[in-house]
């Protein structure tokens, strides 16, 4: 959402892990691959990001405001990595772009990144920069030291026809070719001399650490010099300041900071119709009063199912002012002018919600896949391949066992490769039926495997994580309490601390029908309970459960008219709704809304959530996982 705000039109999810096997799981990330709980959902997410790719990709106006991209300046200066340390002034332009991408995106104007390529196709027309169907009134250079002098002069010719010309921290000094005098150039447009002004830049950023809030301003005419490191709210004042004189925003986010400074928005006017992109980056619910520099009718397009909704809005001078309730980094199209379309169902508001109906906060509870015991780890390093009694049991008297952090990452200082053959230990204690119990390790390094003493031979494939998984069936070794599990390991040379930065062992689990607790410091696994309270199931059973819980219950409905939706307050991450058997719909985040209208009856109803996780819990820590909050029937 971030990128499409951006103006970004090829987003692609670049965390697609083929594999995550070995070493690669030391860069364990939430993106979308196949080993990802909720990939089964990812058509949704592809469909989602496929409509921000093209409302971004719509050709027409879209702004007035444009930033110059200073690629000359940054293949000039940049350290192709001789020296290991980058030039302090490429280290500025990419400050510089960062902070005006951030000002403008923060105070809702929207922008457009120009490249070199298409100034030098563009024409310069009273004062503005128009390329096919763009114009632009203003320009901001971010630190673009070096110009090919025929953007030079595009560029001079703009400000000269009075275009709105901000430079920001470094200024033009050099041309690619060296025939013409820049320093002459730049000074008589702006006044200031671009190489003394360059070394205060300099200057500045050297020292920012003692004076970490610095923002100058110089301005003649329409040509403005700004040098701003430190307190972004200032820089963002100013921006607005500037432009306001002669442009007006397409969006404004009436609420009062900071909430507003956590909307990004961006704009696109195609087809006779404004088309209108806002985010809400705060991390909580927020009402919003929105300006639109549009007509009616105001529609919404939603980005995930594609459905249209219209919009109640007021008109005012210039404008339309509308009202809308984000949830929790919800993105929504609004779209404005054209007919009023004939399919588009009214947006619902909180003003229209007479009764609320209260489910009970305690759901009969089920795993689509066995629970996950993920063993706490005590390694044991050899410099040999000698299998001793004392190693394969466990014993103290073997060695130093060594407690992992986490279960599984090595202290600071000890390297994987510092041992030839590394012996794994766990306790677990069991109250439970061992029936079916399983152990899962990564793959065939994990070539040992005894469980109070006695060797388990015989091991298959399995795809837990990865494909090169295998499960030994262990229910057979195991005894009710204290069970000791050791495994014998040995990593091939490539494993170097160039591929794992992290140095650790790979998840070693249990599989099975039962729950995880703490006792006296140890992991119990006990049976399991049917029922669940709405609350994470890493506190109730499940604190290494990677995949999709199951959430059951009957609710008795009056005959209910009109609109009925079921609302969960909070869940984590992905969420199914089935009300009797059939399926309400998906969603992969806030707002889990979903209408159920066609699908309940009167008497009693069976609804049931399905709630994905990611692997988080699995190959990191215990996370907050499954329902979290409570849900209700809302009949509108």
């Amino acid at each position: 959402d971030w990128l499409c705000s951006m103006g970004n039109n090829l987003i692609n999810d670049n965390k697609h892990q083929y594999t995550i096997r070995g070493f690669r799981k030391r860069y364990y990330s939430h993106g979308m691959y196949f080993s990802m709980p909720y990939f089964k959902h990812y058509g949704l997410f592809s469909e989602y990001v496929a409509r921000l790719c093209l409302f971004s990709s719509s050709e027409g106006e879209g702004t007035e405001v444009a930033i110059f991209f200073p690629s000359s300046t940054a293949w000039t200066i940049h350290d192709t990595g001789a020296t290991r340390k980058p030039r302090e002034d490429f280290n500025i332009v990419e400050e510089s772009l960062r902070q005006v991408t951030d000002a403008l995106m923060r105070e809702q104007w929207t922008s457009d990144y120009l490249y070199e390529e298409i100034i030098g196709k563009s024409e310069i027309k009273n004062g503005t920069i128009q390329y096919k169907d763009f114009k632009y009134k203003a320009l901001i250079l971010p630190s673009a030291e070096v110009l090919s002098e025929f953007l030079l002069a595009k560029i001079a010719d703009f400000a000269n026809q009075n275009g709105i010309l901000i430079f920001l921290n470094l200024m033009p000094s050099a041309t690619i070719e060296g025939n013409v005098n820049v320093r002459r150039v730049i000074k008589e447009l702006s006044g200031i001399d671009p190489i003394e002004h360059n070394a205060q830049v300099l200057k500045a950023w050297a020292n920012r650490e003692k004076q970490p809030d610095l923002h100058e301003v110089k301005r003649k005419g329409n040509v403005i010099v700004i040098i701003h490191f430190g307190d972004p709210l200032k820089l963002e004042a100013e921006l607005t300041s500037i432009l306001e004189e002669k442009l007006q925003r397409y969006v404004k986010i009436i609420n009062p900071s900071p909430a507003r400074r956590n909307f990004v928005s961006s704009h696109r006017r195609s087809g006779g119709r404004d088309f209108f992109f806002l985010s809400n980056l705060n991390r909580e619910v927020v009402k919003a009063e929105i300006w639109l520099k549009a007509k009616v009718p105001i529609h919404i397009w939603c980005l995930e199912d594609g459905s249209v909704k219209s919009v109640p809005a007021s008109i005012e001078k210039d404008g339309t002012r509308l009202v809308y309730t984000f949830s929790r980094s919800e993105s929504v199209l609004f779209v404005a002018g054209g007919e009023r379309q004939e399919n588009a169902s009214e947006l619902l508001s909180e003003e229209q919600v007479k009764q609320r109906i209260p489910l009970r906060n305690e759901w009969f509870f089920s795993i689509e896949s066995p629970n996950i015991c993920r063993l706490e780890l005590q390694a044991l390093a050899c410099e040999s391949n000698e299998v001793k009694e004392s190693m394969t049991k466990g014993l103290d008297e073997a060695g130093n066992w060594i407690p992992l952090i986490d279960g599984i990452f090595l202290p600071e200082g000890l390297k994987i490769l510092s041992a030839k053959r590394w012996w794994l230990r766990a306790k677990v204690n069991l109250d439970v039926s061992p029936k079916g119990i399983t152990l899962v390790v990564d793959d065939k390094n994990y070539d040992s495997v005894y469980v109070n003493g006695k060797k388990v031979l015989r091991s298959r494939s399995i795809n837990v994580w990865d494909r090169g998984n295998r499960a030994y069936r262990i229910d057979k070794c195991l005894k009710p309490g204290e069970n000791i599990i050791v495994v014998g390991v040995s990593f091939p040379k490539w494993w170097s601390e160039h591929v794992a930065p992290r140095q650790g062992m790979d998840p070693i689990v249990l599989l099975g029908n039962f729950e995880v607790h703490r006792e006296n410091g140890s992991q119990k696994l006990t049976k399991c309970e049917r029922t669940k309270k709405v609350g994470s199931w890493h506190e109730q059973g499940y604190p290494y459960y990677s995949g999709t819980g199951i959430y059951t219950q009957i609710v008795e409905l009056p005959k209910l008219k009109n609109h009925v939706f079921l609302v969960v307050q909070e869940a984590k991450e992905t969420v199914e709704v089935l009300v009797n058997g059939k399926s309400a719909g998906v969603r992969i985040w806030q707002p889990f809304k979903f209408e159920i209208s066609n699908l309940i009856k009167e008497g009693k109803n069976e609804i049931t959530l399905k709630v994905t996780n990611t692997l988080e819990n699995l190959f990191e820590k215990p996370y907050p996982s499954g329902l979290i909050g409570s849900c209700e029937c809302i009949p509108v």
